[in-house]
């Protein structure tokens, strides 16, 4: 997902906070980069931000989160 999407996922109100939040080692760091328009654009994978935000709140369970799988959009 793109910057605006995990920063509103993970409660921040700017990219900016997310990005200052990711230096300091409080956010969960960029999965890949994408050409958009020309230009490169870092990107978040939902299940990388998933389980930041279970370490972070110290949430277990025995249930396994489902894997998302590119086979199945196709």
């Amino acid at each position: 997902m793109r910057a605006d999407q995990a920063a509103a996922y993970l409660d921040y109100e700017t990219t900016g906070q997310l990005y200052a939040a990711v230096s300091r080692g409080e956010a969960p760091r960029p999965t890949a980069s994408r050409l958009r328009d020309g230009r490169r654009e870092n990107v978040w994978a939902l299940e990388s931000l998933r389980r930041h935000v279970a370490n972070r709140h110290e949430i277990s369970s025995d249930v396994d989160i489902p894997r998302e799988s590119i086979g199945s959009l196709i």
